[in-house]
């Protein structure tokens, strides 16, 4: 069985070269990576601007 993996990146900081080097695809938003996404890794540091950044909505973008 052969699975072929995408890596998708958002970071509004980050420009689509540098994300590419790490080995991943620059999404255009945060909503584009989700609803493509089957899996999210969040990383990020904890700030009063990004307390709560993903909730129930944001997973059911998700693909199933």
């Amino acid at each position: 069985m052969v699975f072929a993996d995408e890596v998708l990146a958002y970071d509004p900081y980050k420009s689509a070269m540098h994300i590419k080097s790490q080995w991943s695809e620059k999404s255009g938003t945060g909503s584009t990576t989700r609803s493509r996404s089957d899996i999210i890794c969040l990383v990020a540091n904890l700030t009063d601007e990004n307390y709560h950044m993903i909730s129930t909505k944001e997973i059911e973008m998700m693909e199933r």
